[in-house]
């Protein structure tokens, strides 16, 4: 029996498969902590149980952690994967928010944060603010300097750290 991971409470990190006379079940459990889960009916998702501080496993069960995304590191991220493409539109090519919908020819087809689809080779994950203002003045730096434009940005961001300052 296989664990389907859709019909799981929200929240659930693991799954305990148990048998014992003639039937079997699953009950979902959540780790709060080393030594606190939170328990859910076995028979009703949606119905919180109780605390427990173990999950009890009996001979015949088997217990499962919910199975997590694998990262995205090199190459084309994973059709479904939300992302940062440098995409060309209109008159601009810049980094956009989009979902990789499929992958040829060593491209991914996008839907960008514009209601647009486009193809796209380069992609990032998607940046927070802060990551988004420094890179912005890292380009001003460079643009206007040259060499040393991360540091002279890293050295701008921590200054207006340390004396309270934010961009207006």
């Amino acid at each position: 029996m296989g664990i389907d991971w859709s019909k799981a409470p929200e929240g659930a990190t693991h799954a305990m498969i148990r048998r014992g006379h003639g039937a079997t079940g699953v009950t979902w459990f959540k780790k709060i902590d080393e030594s606190t889960w939170r328990v859910w009916s076995r028979y009703d998702a949606n119905s919180f149980l109780r605390w427990c501080e173990s999950p009890g496993t009996r001979d015949g069960d088997h217990f499962i952690p919910r199975p997590t995304k694998p990262e995205w590191v090199d190459g084309l991220p994973p059709v479904g994967r939300l992302v940062e493409g440098f995409i060309n539109y209109g008159a601009s090519t810049k980094w956009r928010k989009c979902e990789v919908l499929k992958h040829a020819n060593g491209e991914a087809a996008v839907y960008a944060e514009n209601r647009f689809l486009a193809w796209c080779k380069e992609f990032r994950p998607i940046q927070t603010p802060e990551q988004r203002r420094r890179e912005e003045l890292v380009k001003l730096v460079w643009d206007k300097w040259g060499f040393g434009a991360h540091q002279v940005a890293d050295a701008i961001l921590q200054w207006m750290k340390d004396n309270n300052l934010t961009e207006k």
